[in-house]
């Protein structure tokens, strides 16, 4: 039987190069988070990453420093993503013992809200990163801004007509006083904004 022909039933052949995305991660842009991690793991987690961006290392460093697989930090520290994974406590040990090698000590305080989600550990990951990266810190300014784009959205669909209607006014009055003004003089009104 050749190659291309087709037995009744059988479906057609898909080269394997040929990709239509999938439903794990359907648009390329925001991770599916899979909350396989446990609070506890991405709080130390965290702590690692942030003593690694202290060393100013490449994750391929503390693989290498702690001899673990090429790679494996990364998928350790984002565990839930669907590539991600956790890692036993002798495995954890090794990344520890590479980052902290003069020793370390624990503390664990009370904290006023709620445990770290897989959301919350990838934006603080984020902003680990951005202190050190110009380039980190525009993707999470741009992260941040578009979230608050979309609550301040939900905020105006919630509101009745008659006060969206007076946050238009005030807006379009602030406006107006911009154009009025010169280059480089900044009213008090849009300073307290």
């Amino acid at each position: 039987m050749s190659r291309g022909r087709l037995i009744r039933g059988m479906k057609p052949f898909k080269r394997a190069d040929h990709h239509e995305g999938s439903e794990m991660m359907p648009n390329f842009h925001k991770p599916i988070i899979v909350n396989r991690a446990t609070p506890i793991y991405r709080a130390i987690m965290l702590e690692c990453e942030r003593r690694r961006q202290q060393l100013g290392w490449a994750m391929w460093k503390v693989d290498d420093a702690s001899g673990l697989q090429d790679g494996h930090f990364a998928k350790l520290l984002h565990a839930d993503r669907p590539s991600g994974r956790c890692v036993r406590w002798e495995t954890l040990q090794l990344v520890i013992t590479a980052l902290f090698p003069e020793g370390f000590d624990v503390e664990i305080k009370h904290k006023a809200g709620d445990p770290l989600t897989a959301e919350n550990h990838r934006l603080k990951v984020m902003f680990a990163a951005a202190d050190n990266n110009r380039l980190s810190r525009r993707e999470l300014m741009r992260e941040l801004g578009r979230r608050g784009g979309i609550a301040r959205r939900e905020k105006l669909a919630a509101m009745p007509l008659a006060d969206r209607l007076k946050v238009a006014r005030k807006r379009r009055k602030q406006k107006r006083a911009l154009c009025k003004q010169p280059c480089g003089l900044v009213s008090t009104t849009e300073a307290q904004l």
